[in-house]
């Protein structure tokens, strides 16, 4: 997975280095709040976890072509907790990503994008004052949408998962969010 994540960061800094400048590249920082759903099965002995709770997100990124952006992001899931054979089970969950992002203009202020990238996510369980915590690298994609305001004012809404397939204490999880956006152009 180590060399995926390499590759995949190489490819990103290709594109960025070697994508001629155009009039539309810009720098855009942005955050969003949203609703996380945290899932996976089979705990222990048939019993599944799941739960949601609200999250937030700060991201950041270099739109280099009117198509396309590299964007780099910090999301807290929030604490999400359930029962496991009547013991309350919580689990804290964060990523730190990368990604490409694709951009289809439909109108001058309004846009669809999609992201493919990497996620190094950190998820900890608490259970009966015992905790465990584990990390890994895998894939994170999403869809959304972004209005334009004006050429420095965004909001943008988003679905975004992050398939953490290598966990033994998580499968995935879903992120739904709200957020501005504030664009500089170069």
């Amino acid at each position: 997975m180590q060399l995926k994540i390499y590759l995949l960061s190489a490819l990103f800094l290709s594109i960025l280095f070697l994508s001629p400048l155009q009039a539309d590249n810009k720098f855009y920082l942005g955050a969003s709040i949203g609703e996380n759903y945290i899932e996976q099965d089979n705990v222990f002995l048939g019993e599944d976890f799941d739960d949601s709770d609200t999250g937030y997100k700060v991201f950041g990124g270099y739109q280099f072509h009117r198509n396309f952006a590299v964007e780099a992001n910090y999301t807290e899931f929030g604490d999400t907790e359930d029962t496991i054979f009547g013991f309350d089970t919580e689990v804290e969950f964060e990523t730190y990503g990368i990604s490409l992002v694709g951009i289809a203009p439909i109108t001058g202020r309004f846009d669809l994008f999609g992201k493919l990238g990497a996620a190094y996510w950190d998820a900890k369980v608490k259970v009966l004052g015992l905790s465990d915590s584990e990390n890994g690298t895998d894939l994170s994609y999403g869809l959304g949408a972004r209005f334009n305001f004006n050429e420095k004012v965004s909001v943008r809404g988003e679905y975004e998962v992050v398939d953490a397939n290598e966990s033994d204490l998580l499968d995935r999880s879903d992120f739904l969010s709200m957020g501005i956006e504030f664009n500089f152009q170069l």
